[in-house]
């Protein structure tokens, strides 16, 4: 149990301990039960970090509706700062309802695991909800940066929260940037890809192709957008493919891509044809022009209309499919047909042993009655004579139909061929 006062010097008095991180560690608040306070480690109580907070809790963010957004569930926003003995020591953000994290939801097998009733439709509504948080944030001027699958937790009733908000960009209105040092490849735009964060200005065009990281992933059972296999089995790369793809601007998904989806993606076309539309402008266009990647305002409009267009599958009600197919691509997928409460997480295996090859017989070859004695002899046993013939008959084998004979006895008649044009050299 410690004591800080907030900016008014109100007494906050930490509790329990709730979770610790690189930085610092989040206590319960004995005096705001709703709220929790994040304290820093003492290296990490930096004069820099405190102004970024100050401006943060002077300029929460609004919606484009002029409202301000609900905190406590779209986003653990600082609410105030906390001084210990004078010092800064950390800040007070809304406390979040226990909720997993997004990875938790787009992957199948723990989505079916821990959420067995979110089908297709509640996926789309999520994603809808975080491009609506995240055009909030941008409508206030605000960045994100480290936009990746551990910030954004999801509730039951599909509404999101950003966390680890400290770590966002913020320029204050004199203009004096507080960067976001820290990134996530696997989200990380391919023109950032290898930059040192912690000195670059962040964009709200970078923003986009993390959120449509998410937002693929959300919708495509969990496939990162740039997993693919090489259309040329011989390629290789360091590291793995998909930051290969990111760097090199090859989406799999695009035609004529020298990298084609993984097996196990749902098909592209399941989507609905606007969605399509946007990560196409995201993936192809906008890897080499961040400016027409899609805003964050696209993509809710577009995952709403998405979603007022999905049609509930006649044969299983649990699966929700988009209004241009002609029939419900869930039970088309093998994987989807499988009793819910047979789903396990996967977990390594064990490499299957590869079956024996299959040995391969060739007809038994019956040799003239006249070779018979010559064939179990050594080559450096024959005569001149033996040798002559036995080279007339390569060549007799060669040019006539029996090709199958020659081909059988090839090796060992190309040897003595040698020999005899080397007989007949030394031996005119």
């Amino acid at each position: 149990m410690s004591v800080y006062t907030t900016a008014a010097k109100q007494t906050i008095t930490t509790l329990r301990e709730l979770g610790k991180g690189g930085e610092g560690i989040v206590y319960t608040v004995k005096e705001k039960p709703d709220q929790v306070a994040k304290i820093y480690y003492p290296a990490q109580r930096t004069a820099s970090k405190e102004s970024k907070l100050r401006v943060m809790v002077a300029r929460p963010p609004v919606s484009l509706s002029g409202g301000g957004l609900n905190h406590a569930i779209a986003i653990a926003w600082p609410l105030d700062m906390l001084y210990e003995q004078g010092q800064f020591a950390g800040y007070l953000m809304p406390r979040v309802s226990k909720s997993p994290d997004i990875f938790k939801v787009y992957h199948p097998q723990l989505r079916l695991k821990n959420h067995p009733a979110m089908d297709w439709r509640h996926l789309h509504a999520i994603a809808k909800n975080l491009a609506i948080t995240l055009d909030g944030l941008h409508g206030y001027g605000y960045v994100v940066g480290d936009i990746n699958q551990k910030n954004v937790l999801v509730s039951k009733n599909v509404q999101v929260t950003l966390v680890d908000t400290d770590s966002f960009q913020v320029k204050d209105q004199g203009g004096k940037l507080f960067h976001c040092p820290v990134g996530v490849p696997e989200y990380t735009p391919p023109e950032l890809q290898g930059v040192h964060l912690g000195s670059v200005e962040r964009t709200e065009y970078h923003d986009r192709f993390g959120l449509a990281v998410v937002l693929f992933q959300l919708l495509m059972e969990g496939v990162h957008p740039f997993t693919g296999v090489p259309v040329d089995p011989a390629f290789s790369a360091t590291g793995e493919f998909y930051l290969y793809c990111i760097k090199q601007g090859i989406f799999p998904y695009q035609v004529g891509s020298k990298f084609v989806p993984p097996p196990h993606a749902p098909r592209f076309n399941t989507l609905n044809p606007g969605v399509q539309d946007l990560f196409l402008r995201c993936f192809a266009i906008g890897l080499h022009f961040p400016t027409s990647r899609p805003s964050a305002r696209e993509w809710a409009d577009a995952l709403g209309e998405a979603e007022k267009q999905l049609v509930q599958c006649k044969t299983h009600p649990s699966h929700w499919y988009s209004a241009h197919l002609s029939q419900c691509h869930w039970c088309q997928t093998k994987q989807k047909t499988r009793p819910r409460s047979q789903v396990v997480i996967p977990q390594q295996r064990a490499v299957a042993p590869v079956a024996p090859a299959v040995p391969v017989t060739f007809p038994s070859l019956s040799l003239p009655a006249w070779l018979s004695p010559i064939w179990n002899r050594s080559f450096m046993t024959l005569t001149v004579g033996e040798l002559f013939w036995i080279g007339l008959a390569e060549v007799a084998c060669f040019f006539s139909s029996g090709f199958i004979v020659y081909f059988l006895v090839g090796q060992w008649l190309k040897g003595v061929g040698l020999l005899f044009v080397a007989g007949v050299i030394l031996c005119p």
